[in-house]
């Protein structure tokens, strides 16, 4: 059985360098939610409604913020906040 897999990202530039590492599958599903945690939740409810994701994947969120972050590099955080 498949399973849809949702791939999220804030930017275009990020879902570029995801689509670019990934080898696609006809499962898989790549969307930009947009910053702010408005349009964010807003995108992210659309897009549950209509792929029905089991596996939701936000990437691309750090790696901007340190330079010795490289595209595929995998960032387990140790504390998260909500501003």
């Amino acid at each position: 059985m498949n399973y849809n897999i949702l791939f999220i990202t804030a930017l275009k530039s990020e879902l570029s360098a995801i689509k670019n590492n990934i080898k696609k599958e006809k499962n898989y599903y790549f969307k930009i939610l947009n910053c702010g945690l408005i349009n964010s939740l807003y995108n992210l409810t659309l897009y549950i409604n209509e792929i029905k994701p089991a596996i939701i994947i936000h990437t691309g969120i750090c790696g901007s913020l340190y330079k010795d972050f490289k595209v595929s590099d995998i960032v387990f955080p140790t504390n998260v906040f909500l501003f």
